[in-house]
């Protein structure tokens, strides 16, 4: 959270006068990181995402590291293809080519 916040005020240090300076709408940009609906939006995310990393440090008692690296490597694929599936985004012919390679180098 500190980071996000960090970046959403946008400092910049001035070496010859030794000031920091913010980003002139830091105020609104801080209060779009805490906003509490943007928070609540990103909790189904969150919550994924913290379950897959629960998941790989489970796996890791069971297989050695390069199943589990592989494994890993192979969710990028799979998420490009459910999105273009489920969400209907769509994506160029170089973003295609770049999962086709991601997807053979894994084989």
């Amino acid at each position: 959270v500190g980071v996000g916040l960090l970046v959403a005020m946008a400092p910049s240090w001035n070496r010859m006068q030794a000031q920091l300076q913010l980003h002139s709408d830091w105020r609104l940009r801080v209060w779009r990181c805490l906003d509490p609906k943007a928070v609540q939006r990103q909790l189904p995310v969150s919550f994924c995402l913290v379950m897959s990393k629960l998941c790989l440090i489970m796996a890791l008692e069971k297989l050695d590291a390069g199943s589990v690296r592989v494994l890993c490597q192979s969710s990028l694929p799979v998420v490009g293809v459910c999105g273009a599936l489920l969400f209907r985004r769509r994506y160029s012919a170089m973003q295609w080519c770049s999962l086709a390679g991601v997807t053979v180098a894994l084989g």
